[in-house]
């Protein structure tokens, strides 16, 4: 029996970019000792005729593979066909949380996936990773579902490391000289430093949605969270304490990351991204707080990060951080971005927090709705056929 579904999200972008890494991400499973499992693509592209031109491209990348280990693709028409079970079972609330729109959206569906094809055991992965340990699957294995400390392992979060096998990310005054308020990745340096030190396994609070291994019971009680586009790892971190369930730190557990670089403009749409998702973040664990699912403490053991994002003076440091960028703009002649910057000073003080004042409380009411999808999944034999009949 292959108990674990490994799921690989693929962006139709990056597959028809000179920096595709795909099918060396492929190769790199292939070499792997372990052979218990099998591979889902999740096809992100959401575009009708777009889909379909990377969807045929996908086919002709796993064939080769089919040989070597089970692999099969899932993409736009999967998600619609989901969508009208979801309908005929009158669950049409979570139709907006398993799709491909964003990353916890697909990822949704992987889990989606595993429950349908009766795996006790999921890992994520995205394609510019390459895996370089022929241990790697086997050291996914060696804690999850088990006792550390008292504690089940309902999750394990691997992490990444650069081309020159460094966890930390590279930090110069060039590049990012509009940090010094933010200093999001000064924080997640200092969060990073756990990894080299022991023991093996431990509880985190950081993890990496493209190196990621989840329990059935997690997957079974817990989706990601829709409302968060991306940081969805660490959301589904706070959300398993909430519900009592413990992720650790495997810090054997590396995976090469090779993602492609930013450019100065793409700034502007992840300093909203992460107005959104930080100020939703802490209303919703303070929301946990007054329910008496999380300590009162939770926001200083979530330290340094994203704990130090989840403060009060959150606000204070998007407009100090985006007005940094306005002049940075300003003063290279890029007006239009300029003026996206002045916009995410509104999004942060404004915008984002009526958003997170209005949903608070919608994942607890998505969570419930999970739990009866599950329950249906278990007894639902079409779709579970259609699902195996892919890796035929």
């Amino acid at each position: 029996m292959k108990d674990m579904l490994i799921v690989i999200a693929t962006f139709g972008e990056r597959l028809e970019s000179r920096r595709n890494t795909f099918v060396k991400l492929l190769e790199s499973i292939r070499l792997l000792n372990e052979k218990n499992f099998r591979v889902l693509i999740i096809n992100n592209t959401y575009n009708k005729e777009y889909n379909e031109r990377v969807k045929g491209k996908i086919d002709g990348i796993i064939l080769p593979f089919r040989k070597y280990f089970p692999i099969a693709q899932v993409s736009h028409s999967d998600v619609k066909n989901f969508h009208q079970f979801l309908s005929s079972i009158g669950l049409d609330e979570l139709k907006a949380s398993v799709d491909t729109g964003n990353y916890s959206c697909f990822r949704n569906f992987g889990l989606v996936a595993g429950i349908l094809l009766g795996s006790s055991i999921i890992m994520f992965l995205d394609d510019d990773e390459l895996i370089q340990d022929n241990k790697f699957l086997k050291k996914a294995r060696d804690s999850i579902g088990k006792q550390v400390n008292g504690k089940f392992v309902a999750a394990v979060a691997g992490y990444y490391v650069n081309k020159d096998g460094n966890y930390l990310i590279p930090w110069t005054w060039k590049n990012l000289w509009w940090d010094i308020f933010w200093n999001k990745i000064k924080h997640m340096n200092k969060a990073f430093e756990i990894i080299g030190k022991p023991p093996r396994l431990k509880e985190t609070s950081f993890a990496f949605g493209g190196n990621i291994v989840l329990h059935k019971d997690l997957f079974y009680r817990l989706p990601f969270d829709y409302l968060i586009p991306y940081g969805e790892d660490m959301d589904l971190l706070i959300n398993a304490r909430a519900y009592g369930l413990f992720f650790f730190l495997d810090n054997e557990l590396a995976i090469t990351h090779l993602p492609c670089p930013k450019k100065m403009s793409d700034w502007c749409v992840y300093m909203r991204k992460d107005a959104y998702r930080f100020i939703y973040e802490r209303k919703k664990i303070l929301e946990f707080i007054k329910e008496k699912k999380l300590p009162s403490n939770i926001l200083k053991r979530l330290n340094p990060y994203p704990g130090m994002f989840l403060k009060r003076n959150i606000y204070l440091k998007l407009v100090l951080t985006n007005l940094l960028l306005f002049f940075g703009a300003f003063f290279r002649i890029r007006f239009s971005e300029a003026a996206a910057y002045l916009i995410n000073i509104k999004v942060s003080l404004f915008d984002a927090k009526n958003f997170a004042d209005k949903n608070k409380k919608k994942y607890q009411q998505l969570q419930k709705s999970w739990v009866k999808l599950v329950r249906i999944l278990g007894k639902e034999q079409t779709l579970k056929a259609e699902f195996k009949a892919k890796f035929d």
